[in-house]
């Protein structure tokens, strides 16, 4: 009788014991390689979002440095259209956050004093900021007056351009 008993209260025969230990190791496997699954997707998710707002942030740089451009641009057309420019126009900020597109530009302009008593010679230093988003960029470009011809020169990158 004492056999029966302790055959009675068992839950489990013995002969099952080997497949739940096979189907326990079997569902340790599948939540690991799940669990491996899942974090590689996320940092591949991670990965293409920081390469996202890099991505952005190089637009946003580069749309700056075309504002800036165009602030340049705006200052040498100022001084083509107006022959008094050094009279009618003075030192300082020609504009200052001027909207263009989705940001603004601004132009500073300081006229350097050379030295050699003739002020209508003197170098003129033309600083343009563009802003865009978080990115801003300066760029800027000094004019020296030539006397061969009467005009001032900027030397811009590789290029010069004549203003007169």
């Amino acid at each position: 009788m004492e056999t029966t008993r302790f055959r009675a209260c068992r839950t489990v025969p013995c002969h099952s014991l080997g497949k739940h230990r096979r189907r326990a190791v079997a569902y340790v496997y599948f939540l690991s390689t799940t669990i491996l699954v899942s974090v590689i997707g996320l940092s591949a998710l991670m990965y293409a979002r920081i390469q996202r707002r890099s991505a952005q942030g190089g637009d946003q740089a580069m749309i700056a440095r075309f504002y800036a451009q165009s602030a340049l641009e705006l200052g040498f057309a100022q001084i083509s259209l107006d022959p008094n420019w050094r009279t009618n126009l003075s030192s300082g900020a020609w504009f200052t956050d001027q909207p263009i597109g989705d940001g603004t530009l601004s132009l500073d302009v300081s006229i350097l004093n050379d030295g050699d008593g003739n002020p209508d010679n003197d170098p003129v230093l033309l600083v343009g900021t563009g802003v865009h988003g978080l990115s801003t960029h300066k760029m800027e470009v000094t004019l020296t007056a030539l006397s061969v011809k009467g005009g001032l020169v900027a030397a811009i990158a590789s290029g010069k351009r004549n203003l007169n």
